[in-house]
């Protein structure tokens, strides 16, 4: 694999444009290699399931459900598309003068030069792009997760399925871990994937034994941690396609948590959400500039 030192030069030109602009995906159940070493890639919202269900948007079968497969897909909030996600930007010719694109999330945020500026999941900064990432090279990165990987700038378990067990045989490049599947094709007969872990088809909750998806979705046949919002705990009070996440949409986020994202409310998830007095967001933190 190739490390992060000189990111401006190997994240900004190779890593990422492969990704968003040259990333181009075949139907799923092609034979062609996708660029991550799935075989397989994206199409139509029907070519592959998870959870016994049609993608909405579109598949790809190394990333699962996704909602673009190329920067074509995505709208002019959010230009760029990485790893099957529209974000706001996957180089600093994206974002405006003294910003960098930051690789973790794909946004604009202040260039940094010194690892001082940088913290959370993001602690080191590669002063060649400006951006504060996880890692430059796989010398930054712990036994457990030891690839630097390019895209994401985050120490991942694997940079391909082939650096994966025979247990957990499938690589999540977004979720930088080994796991059991992405999609339904990746499990046996009378099973869907759920939460990348292959589960045995219902059709009673009877039928499900893990109490973290003890619902039956007769309808997909899949086993699932909530129907409905009455399912779901305090915490995460939203039954969002079978899942108990936080929110759906900003409005169901409180004003000290605004901007909801991957069912997560967070502070901030760019500068409109920050108050004049720390305007800037940066890792989800508004700060001042």
């Amino acid at each position: 694999m190739l490390g992060l030192a000189g990111m401006s030069k190997t994240w900004l030109l190779s890593a990422l444009a492969f990704v968003g602009a040259g990333y181009v995906l075949a139907a799923c159940g092609d034979s062609e290699l996708s660029p991550f070493g799935g075989e397989g890639s994206g199409g139509a919202a029907g070519a592959c399931t998870e959870r016994g269900e049609s993608c909405s948007v579109l598949c790809d079968s190394s990333l699962g459900c996704v909602e673009c497969s190329s920067d074509a897909d995505c709208g002019a909030a959010a230009p760029a598309c990485v790893l099957g996600e529209c974000v706001e930007c996957s180089s600093n010719a994206q974002c405006a003068d003294g910003d960098a694109c930051y690789p973790e999330n794909g946004s604009c945020q202040p260039a940094c030069t010194a690892d001082t500026q940088c913290g959370g999941d993001a602690p080191l900064c590669d002063v060649p792009s400006g951006a504060c990432v996880g890692c430059i090279g796989d010398v930054d990165c712990a036994a457990g997760a030891p690839f630097c990987e390019p895209t994401t700038a985050q120490c991942s378990e694997c940079l391909s399925s082939q650096d994966c067990g025979a247990v957990q045989p499938i690589c999540d490049l977004e979720g930088g871990e080994c796991v059991a599947c992405m999609v339904d094709g990746d499990c046996g007969a009378a099973e869907v994937c759920i939460g990348h872990d292959c589960q045995a088809v219902c059709q009673s909750d009877a039928d499900c034994a893990d109490p973290d998806r003890s619902h039956c979705d007769t309808t997909s046949g899949s086993c699932v941690e909530c129907l409905t919002n009455a399912e779901c705990p305090t915490a995460a009070p939203i039954c969002d396609d079978g899942s108990c996440v936080g929110c759906v949409v900003d409005a169901d986020c409180p004003a000290a948590l605004p901007a909801c994202k991957n069912g997560e409310c967070l502070e901030c998830d760019g500068d409109e959400y920050c108050p004049p007095e720390t305007p800037k967001c940066s890792s989800q933190h508004c700060e001042q500039e």
